[in-house]
C-alpha cells in the first residue's frame, strides 16, 4: 500500500510534463517530473 500510495502523488507531476513536454524524450522528461 505504501508504494501504491506514494505512486498516487506523482501522477499529478507526470500529466503536467507529459502536457507540457510530451514530445521531450523519456530522459528529459524524467528530468521535469523531478523537479
Amino acid at each position: 500500500d505504501f508504494i501504491e500510495d506514494w505512486v498516487k502523488i506523482g501522477l499529478p507531476a507526470k500529466a503536467k510534463v507529459l502536457s507540457q513536454n510530451g514530445s521531450a524524450p523519456l530522459g528529459e522528461q524524467c528530468g521535469y517530473c523531478e523537479k
